[in-house]
């Protein structure tokens, strides 16, 4: 990379951060080009020269949210695994608990950064879509690799005869809308007894879902429970998001 590159490479960077901190005040509504450039004192006009629209601007944001997302979800899954292997899980139950770690932590992910996961469900659970259908694709692009995190694992689960054979993706999809919607419920805990709030609710919700799965119910609540205490600190925070 050319010096000249380095400089560009860097203030785009730069640019996004800033862009960045206008979401987490205002959300995307608050983020305007006319507001970016005078957060980072350039002429409107410069700014275009980095991103040619606001879509243009949004897509960088989400798909560089998405690549951070994708790095802690792995070490989520990573410590939830550790966990399995340092408490002697039989193979079954352990492989239930990494299936579990990848939404686990999108959950943990949401409580610990509202605004990064506001940004991202934008693209993944808005009830419009913010973006035309060509940059729609380019961020979907960022985010098969983090669906693939757990098809793998659950792929993983029927090999070893822990849930039933059936379509992983399909499977991953469903453990993301359930969690997903859980998060919705995250401002109620401050009202709820410990068994209705949302660590509590996710747990439930995965058991269901790998016994529906074909799942013997003593290795999902085994398996549920090391990847819930793995991720203790990360889906208990001390105040609501």
């Amino acid at each position: 990379m050319s010096r000249r590159d380095e400089r560009r490479a860097s203030r785009t960077q730069a640019v996004l951060d800033a862009a960045m901190e206008l979401v987490r005040a205002d959300g995307l509504e608050g983020l305007t080009i006319a507001r970016l450039a005078g957060r980072v004192d350039a002429a409107v006009g410069a700014l275009y020269r980095y991103f040619p629209s606001k879509e243009a601007l949004v897509v960088a944001l989400q798909t560089r949210a998405l690549a951070a997302l994708r790095l802690d979800l792995e070490g989520h899954a990573a410590r939830v695994e550790a966990a399995a292997r340092r408490r002697r899980l039989a193979p079954g139950a352990a492989s239930l608990a990494a299936v579990a770690a990848v939404p686990l932590g999108y959950l943990a992910e949401s409580r610990r950064d509202p605004a990064r996961h506001r940004l991202i469900a934008a693209v993944l659970a808005a009830p419009a879509p913010v973006l035309g259908e060509a940059q729609a694709l380019e961020v979907e692009q960022a985010v098969k690799p983090i669906l693939n995190l757990a098809a793998v694992r659950l792929w993983a689960a029927t090999e070893r005869g822990a849930v039933e054979p059936g379509e992983a993706t399909v499977r991953t999809l469903v453990l993301w809308a359930g969690v997903q919607g859980l998060t919705l419920f995250t401002h109620r805990d401050r009202l709820q007894p410990p068994p209705r709030r949302v660590r509590a609710l996710a747990g439930e919700l995965l058991v269901a879902l790998l016994r529906g799965w074909g799942a013997d119910l003593r290795a999902a609540r085994a398996g549920v429970a090391v990847a819930t205490r793995a991720l203790e600190g990360r889906l208990t925070p001390s105040a609501p998001p």
